[in-house]
């Protein structure tokens, strides 16, 4: 299981599941998802995530946004959507 992050400019801090979960639940509610297809979304591509992350024991935070927009580009185009508009808007992405 992943224990560290590197953050965009060089930074670390302990991952945060629960951290993860909140960021894809904003993006599939901002693309429009409510009740058992908001948690469906949220729980596959929390999992598909978990999955890429279990062997690292550390890992770049570009590699965990990676993972989470190749699932939801695959199956939730809209939510992929959300989540960069959400970057480009706050991150400066």
């Amino acid at each position: 299981m992943t224990k560290e992050v590197v953050k965009r400019h060089g930074g670390t801090e302990k991952f945060d599941k629960d951290k993860l979960k909140k960021a894809i639940k904003a993006a599939a509610e901002e693309a429009g998802l409510m009740g058992e297809k908001l948690k469906e979304v949220v729980d596959e591509t929390l999992d598909e995530v978990m999955d890429f992350l279990s062997d690292k024991e550390r890992v770049h935070a570009a590699a965990i946004r990676d993972a989470v927009l190749m699932h939801l580009d695959k199956t939730e185009a809209a939510v992929a959507k959300a989540w960069r508009k959400h970057e480009s808007e706050h991150k400066g992405r």
